[in-house]
């Protein structure tokens, strides 16, 4: 069996090589996007005739047309630009450094998660091994989630590099339990499995009826929640996350800040009610 103290000294190196990798990914991903959508517009459309009213009424709603479909344009073009983005082009001296200088949303992360392994692992260290390698998984999860969220905040964007990381991740989890207490094969590659179906399959009856109020960057990033916390767990942390999406987006319409049909970034819900799940289970 496999000393838990290298397991726990592997995870924690594992976490901060991930919370580098994935900061720098984000600031890369957010320039891409920021530049895509920034390129100057040409404009030459002709000035609406002021002859007649009618005539103005429908040259606006031309140009507004033509605007619109730019916008949809340059967001298309801006996802493409980002989709062919990777976690290795990112991971260079440069970027990481960029990432470093640019400390506002890194520093915050960071100590967050220092924060979380100093109060988590002291209370489940002497547990069970299975236990101490779910919880440290877990808590690699809710550091990704925690750099997503920025990003869904700013584009409405969840990007499937960041999400596949995570899966990377529970992988190699899988394959140290297996190797730690390979009896438990059925909590550790059973469970998983069915927690990322579940997770998958209900937000994508979430995504079908809700006429894109849900993303498919959510369905994924659910069925990863599940992939790490089971049927059960995902179950309980969906029904935390909508209650703070419904409540926040209740408060921004009563503020005028939103609409009823507009899209709320789920991820930022995701990971509160993940840090909630983790308190309430190992504390």
């Amino acid at each position: 069996m496999l000393n838990i103290t290298i397991v726990v000294s592997v995870f924690i190196i594992i976490s901060a090589a991930v919370l580098v990798t994935a900061n720098t990914f984000r600031i890369a991903y957010l320039n891409n996007m920021d530049k895509a959508t920034k390129e100057p517009k040409s404009s030459d459309e002709k000035p609406p005739l002021e002859n007649d009213d009618k005539e103005n009424s429908k040259d606006k709603e031309d140009s507004n047309d033509k605007e619109d479909s730019k916008d949809n344009k340059d967001k298309k073009t801006a996802e493409t630009k980002t989709d062919g983005l990777t976690l290795a082009k990112c991971l260079n001296g440069a970027a990481i450094k960029n990432m470093v200088k640019s400390s506002k949303v890194f520093l915050p992360i960071a100590a967050c998660v220092f924060l979380l392994y100093s109060v988590f692992l002291p209370s489940v260290i002497e547990r069970e091994p299975l236990t101490v390698l779910a919880v440290l998984q877990q808590l690699v999860l809710f550091e990704v989630v925690f750099v997503i969220s920025p990003i869904d905040i700013a584009v409405k964007k969840i990007p499937n590099q960041l999400v596949l990381l995570a899966i990377y991740i529970k992988i190699a989890g899988i394959a140290a339990g297996l190797i730690i207490a390979p009896d438990e094969w059925v909590t550790v590659l059973v469970r998983p499995l069915i927690g990322f179906l579940v997770g998958g399959i209900i937000t994508l009856t979430c995504l079908l009826l809700s006429r894109g109020r849900v993303g498919a960057g959510d369905m994924k990033l659910y069925a990863a929640v599940g992939l790490y916390f089971g049927m059960m767990g995902v179950i309980e942390i969906m029904i935390y996350s909508m209650f703070f999406a419904a409540v926040t987006g209740l408060v921004m319409i009563a503020f005028k800040k939103a609409q009823m049909k507009s899209a709320m970034p789920m991820a930022p819900f995701i990971c509160l009610s993940i840090g909630i799940y983790l308190i309430f289970m190992y504390l």
